[in-house]
């Protein structure tokens, strides 16, 4: 099941939709393009490491990206944990 804006997701086909028929609404949904433009609209930033770093510096470590783009969060309430034969499922 997904969960989108706190509500399940579903397409709007009787049929059995097939994933990229989920993915392409998905990639629709307001909720999502909203959260997505707002991570987009992120400026990025640099970081520099300071020349006297110490003697693992390497001349291609010396610009550091950090970035995260996370599209999607999971609740742990809201997943279904079943054990099988010891294994999480």
């Amino acid at each position: 099941m997904i969960i989108v804006d706190g509500l399940p997701f579903s397409t709007d086909t009787s049929a059995s939709p097939q994933g990229r028929d989920i993915l392409a609404a998905l990639m629709e949904h307001p909720a999502l393009v909203s959260a997505s433009n707002s991570f987009k609209a992120i400026p990025e930033r640099r970081f520099s490491v300071p020349e006297e770093s110490g003697p693992e510096k390497t001349p291609s470590s010396k610009w550091v990206y950090l970035f995260q783009r996370e599209y999607a969060t999971v609740d742990p309430a809201l997943v279904d944990g079943r054990e099988r034969a010891g294994e999480s499922i």
